[in-house]
């Protein structure tokens, strides 16, 4: 036993541990005091996260609401985008091609305004052409019309003295009358027969006054080389002569010559 217990030893050792158990069960109370409130601020913590979590949940819900329609509304933007795009091609397509075709109107409208230039030119020039000729013709129907004026006052005369001279005879020359004063020297003239009045044996030809004829000349027809009468002239103008048959072989004709003497 005595090996065993040993009251004088065991007891200091009991002693030993009920002065150490206060410290002890302090110590667990401790402990379990400061579980408790790491436990509870833990749940604290706990519940202020869960409640941050549930409302930065909902605020994510709400951002991921946010974030599709503003995704619905960027591929809304981004499909107009895209058909802005193919419209502004479009517009850019038909504004190169009007430009083409406004280019190629006013290459157009330049050759017409060319074209109308050198054609009101060419037409001035043909007007002031036809001024000219109209002036030119007016001038020769002035002028025809004064020699058509002249030839009927010598027509009227030519009809009178033939009217007269049918009632005549004509006889010859005197003796003693030199015969230089009978025949006259006549330049050679030739001329065309212009009008011929059968009845009244009027014949008038484009020469006068300007080309030597004088009363008196005689003028001999020809078509082509066949002799057809003799004429005298009887009235003398300045560019016209008339001249009365003496007599003829055939019919006079219009456009046939006659000349003063022959070669």
């Amino acid at each position: 036993m005595s090996d065993f217990y040993d009251s004088d030893q065991v007891e200091p050792d009991i002693g030993a541990d009920m002065q150490a158990k206060p410290s002890s069960l302090l110590a667990v109370v401790t402990v379990i005091m400061v579980t408790l409130i790491s436990g509870g601020l833990a749940a604290c913590a706990w519940i202020h996260y869960h409640s941050e979590l549930e409302e930065k949940s909902k605020a994510a819900g709400e951002l991921s609401e946010r974030l599709k329609t503003t995704v619905k509304a960027r591929n809304h933007f981004r499909k107009r985008f895209v058909n802005a795009l193919k419209e502004k091609d479009t517009a850019e397509n038909q504004v190169a091609e009007l430009t083409r075709v406004v280019t190629d109107q006013n290459r157009q409208w330049k050759e017409i305004r060319q074209c109308l230039s050198k054609t009101k030119k060419e037409l001035n020039k043909k007007l002031d052409t036809a001024e000219n000729h109209v002036v030119e013709l007016v001038r020769k129907i002035i002028d025809q019309r004064r020699d058509l004026a002249e030839l009927s006052k010598y027509f009227n005369a030519v009809k009178r003295e033939l009217n007269e001279y049918k009632d005549k005879q004509r006889l010859p020359p005197k003796p003693g009358i030199p015969v230089d004063d009978l025949v006259k020297k006549i330049p050679k003239i030739d001329a065309v027969v212009t009008l011929y009045r059968k009845g009244a044996g009027l014949v008038v030809l484009n020469a006068g006054k300007n080309d030597g004829v004088e009363p008196g000349c005689c003028f001999t027809v020809f078509n082509n080389s066949d002799f057809v009468a003799q004429i005298e002239v009887e009235k003398v103008m300045p560019r016209l002569c008339g001249c009365r048959v003496m007599f003829s072989t055939g019919e006079i004709e219009k456009g046939m010559t006659a000349t003063t003497r022959l070669k």
